[in-house]
């Protein structure tokens, strides 16, 4: 599928446009520029932008998305502005780190508060209801464990599986047979 620059151009501006939705949640500050001062330097915002999606996403996917490296990707997630380690700036560093710390902590919370609102929404009762909950409830505990501080995906941490009920057909039940004698 090939774009043309104006369709592309649309596309990048466009309020649905997922780095423009999480440019909103970054917030917009002061773009300090760090490092080369070449026309591919990155903001730190920007990069913030891209350490807190790779906190949800993939790392390949972060990077095919923002068209940066995935070594860029897992320093800007890490808090790193550079993947040199004798170049980088410890300043501009802290700041990233924090930044995307403080994001990622303020989606956790958020995702913990919307995944124990679904809980309490369940009816049992209601096995369609309770099932559109568990669903809910299930998809929101991914971004929580995605988002949990120090998780790495070997966390001693606790596991909650969510299970839908299965509603009881006709033929599942025993048939008794009682006559009425007067």
């Amino acid at each position: 599928m090939n774009l043309t620059e104006e369709q592309i151009k649309e596309r990048n501006e466009h309020p649905e446009n997922l780095k423009n939705i999480l440019h909103k949640i970054i917030g917009k500050g002061q773009h300090k520029t760090q490092g080369r001062k070449d026309k591919t330097e990155k903001t730190t915002e920007e990069r913030a932008l891209i350490g807190l999606t790779a906190h949800i996403d993939t790392v390949k996917n972060t990077a095919k998305a923002f068209n940066v490296s995935p070594a860029s990707v897992n320093a800007y997630k890490s808090g790193n502005t550079s993947l040199n380690k004798e170049t980088r700036n410890e300043e501009n560093c802290k700041e990233l780190k924090e930044l995307v710390t403080h994001k990622v902590e303020k989606i956790h919370e958020t995702a913990v508060d919307k995944l124990m609102d679904s809980l309490g929404e369940m009816n049992l009762q209601n096995p369609k209801a309770a099932l559109l909950y568990s669903q809910i409830g299930s998809n929101i505990a991914k971004i929580v464990e995605k988002t949990t501080p120090g998780n790495n995906g070997h966390s001693n941490s606790v596991k909650v599986t969510i299970m839908a009920p299965n509603p009881r057909h006709i033929n599942s039940y025993q048939v008794i047979e009682v006559s009425a004698e007067s």
